[in-house]
C-alpha cells in the first residue's frame, strides 16, 4: 500500500525537510513571471539541430529542451569538443537557453520505449546505464542543468517482471549508479512521472524517494509534465503546491479526457489558468518547456500557437485576490501570432 503523500508539516524522510519559500502567494498579472518559457526540440525530429534553434528562437521562446537521441543530441555524434563548441555558439547566436536533456526516447539504439530500466535482458538494461552516463557528462559539458531520466520503462512490456517490486529493485539499482557522477559534475536528475511507466503517479515518485538515501536524494528532483499527472488522475495544480520544493523543470501541454495525447494549449481540458497561477503562486523559477512531439508536421505553428494561448491567459484575471490589471509587456514571454 502507497504512503501518503508528503505535505508541508509532515515530509521528514531521508530526504530532507520540506521548507516553505518566503512568499506563497500569486503573482499580480501585471508583475513579471518568475518562470520562462521554452520548447521541447523531440517535436522537430524532421529538422537537423541548427534549424531547430533557429526555429525555435523565432517562435518567441526563451529556451529549449534539447532531445539526447538522433537526430539532435545523441552523446556519441558529440564527443568531439570542437562540435560542441559550435553549438553553444549557435545557441548564443539565438539567445536559446539549454533548460534540460530529455534522455527518454533511445531510438538510435531501439525505440520509444527500449531499451529500458527494467527489461530482462541484461544487456538491454547495461545499455540504458551507458547512454545515460553519457547524457549526464554531456549535459555538464553543454552547461545544461539537468535531464531526465526514463522513469523506468513501461510495465505492459512482455519483456519485464510481472512483480513491480522487481521492477522497482531493477531501476533503482541502475539508478544508484548514476548518482556518483550526477553529483560529481553538478547535473540534476529528473524523475518525470510517466503514464504506463513504472512510476507513472506522484505516489509512485514518493515511493522511489522512499528508498533513497540522502545523498542519493540531493541529485534527484522531479520533471513535472503537467498532461501526464492529468492522465494519472492528478490534480496538476494541486500536485505544485504540494512538491514545490522538487520540482526542477516542468513540461505542459493540453489533454483531453485523460488520454496521453500532446495537445496544444488551449485545445484540450487542463485548467491551464490554474496550473500558471500555481507555478506563480509558489514562485516558481524555473523553466516551463512545452512538449509537443506529436506536431512533427507544423511544430512551429504549434508553439506559436501555444504561447499565443498563454499570453491570453496571462492577460487575464488571477484566480485569487481582486482583478489584477492587464498584461501590457513581459520580459520573459514574448506574444506571437
Amino acid at each position: 500500500m502507497h504512503k501518503p503523500l508528503p505535505g508541508r508539516d509532515d515530509f521528514d524522510t531521508a530526504c530532507g525537510p520540506f521548507t516553505t519559500p518566503p512568499s506563497l502567494r500569486p503573482v499580480r498579472m501585471g508583475e513579471e513571471l518568475p518562470f520562462r518559457f521554452a520548447y521541447a526540440s523531440n517535436a522537430f525530429r524532421f529538422y537537423p539541430l541548427p534549424r531547430v534553434l533557429d526555429l525555435v528562437a523565432s517562435a518567441g521562446f526563451d529556451g529549449i529542451e534539447l532531445m539526447a537521441d538522433v537526430p539532435h543530441l545523441y552523446p556519441p555524434d558529440w564527443r568531439d569538443d570542437a562540435k560542441l563548441a559550435a553549438l553553444k555558439r549557435t545557441l548564443d547566436a539565438t539567445g536559446l537557453t539549454v533548460t534540460n536533456l530529455n534522455g527518454y526516447t533511445l531510438f538510435a539504439l531501439g525505440d520509444n520505449d527500449s531499451p529500458c530500466w527494467i527489461q530482462d535482458d541484461v544487456e538491454a538494461r547495461s545499455v540504458r546505464l551507458a547512454y545515460t552516463r553519457e547524457v549526464i557528462e554531456l549535459a555538464a559539458r553543454l552547461g545544461a542543468p539537468s535531464l531526465t531520466v526514463m522513469p523506468g520503462g513501461k510495465l505492459e512490456r512482455p519483456d519485464v517482471p510481472q512483480s513491480r517490486e522487481q521492477c522497482l529493485e531493477r531501476f533503482l539499482s541502475g539508478f544508484r549508479e548514476l548518482v556518483p557522477l550526477a553529483g560529481e559534475l553538478g547535473v540534476t536528475l529528473l524523475v518525470e512521472p510517466e503514464p504506463e511507466c513504472l512510476i507513472e503517479t506522484v505516489r509512485d515518485f514518493a515511493d522511489f524517494l522512499e528508498r533513497l538515501t540522502p545523498e542519493e536524494c540531493s541529485v534527484v528532483r522531479m520533471n513535472c509534465d503537467v498532461g501526464h499527472l492529468v492522465c494519472a488522475g492528478d490534480d496538476p495544480a494541486s500536485v505544485i503546491l504540494e512538491w514545490r520544493d522538487w520540482i526542477q523543470h516542468v513540461h505542459l501541454e493540453d489533454i483531453v479526457g485523460r488520454v496521453h495525447d500532446h495537445k496544444i494549449l488551449g485545445h484540450g481540458e487542463i485548467n491551464l489558468r490554474a496550473v500558471l497561477d500555481a507555478l506563480c503562486r509558489v514562485q516558481y523559477r524555473g523553466w516551463v518547456t512545452i512538449e509537443l512531439y506529436p506536431y512533427q508536421d507544423n511544430p512551429v505553428e504549434a508553439g506559436q500557437k501555444s504561447l499565443a494561448y498563454l499570453a491570453q491567459l496571462l492577460g487575464g484575471h488571477s484566480s485569487h485576490g481582486p482583478p489584477p490589471p492587464p498584461l501590457e509587456a513581459r520580459t520573459h514571454l514574448r506574444t506571437v501570432g
